[in-house]
């Protein structure tokens, strides 16, 4: 049970990580994914935050 809510309160944390850097991504250019991020598994979600960010500061930084 511990874990099950460690596990969903990770879930959230993520989903709300990606929502917040949505914007950013979309206005870099980043090929956003049009399937919800609650359809995802935890590692997935953490996959694609990393994706994002180094796309992000990839942009940043004029290398896209």
């Amino acid at each position: 049970m511990v874990n099950e809510n460690a596990a969903l309160r990770e879930r959230v944390r993520l989903i709300t990580i990606l929502k917040l850097i949505k914007p950013a991504a979309i206005a870099a250019g980043f090929d956003y994914p049009t399937a919800e991020p609650e359809t995802a598994t935890n590692h997935e979600l953490r996959e694609l935050i990393e994706d994002v960010t180094f796309y992000i500061q990839s942009f940043a930084r004029g290398e896209v």
